[in-house]
């Protein structure tokens, strides 16, 4: 996989949504404070359906402040296991326990899905289902 279809892949929120320290989920305070970047900047970016709009630099600050280098073999590697676990239906637990789940993830991922008219191909499996169980 090239950087460009890396891009398309991972998209900002799925990158937010795998973004994790020692087992739990990373709070975007942690993400912009490893990135460099004003928190506000940081939570703008989260929500844009893709890179495009996004500088190079900026790219590369978050991806690698949430472990998710699109330009390390280590970083895609291990996000596509963890897709992969339990017959591609990764649980996602560390989102789920976290006290942000009702308040910013669900609400990050309802926002998502309401904003594609069609989800696209080039998303991991496991990705791909969960958006179809949610409202659009």
């Amino acid at each position: 996989m090239n950087y460009y279809h890396l891009c398309r892949r991972y998209p900002p929120v799925l990158v937010r949504l795998l973004a994790r320290r020692n087992g739990r989920a990373m709070t975007t305070a942690q993400i912009a404070e490893a990135a460099g970047q004003r928190l506000h900047l940081t939570e703008a970016a989260f929500v844009e359906p893709a890179w495009d709009n996004l500088p190079l630099a900026t790219v590369m600050k978050l991806t690698r402040a949430c472990g998710m280098d699109f330009t390390s073999r280590r970083d895609v590697n291990r996000a596509e296991c963890y897709l992969r676990k339990n017959g591609s239906r990764p649980a996602f637990k560390y989102l789920v326990k976290s006290s942000e789940w009702q308040t910013y993830y669900l609400p990050l991922l309802v926002n998502w899905r309401k904003s594609m008219s069609v989800i696209p191909q080039e998303l991991p499996k496991p990705i791909c289902k969960l958006l179809t169980q949610l409202p659009t």
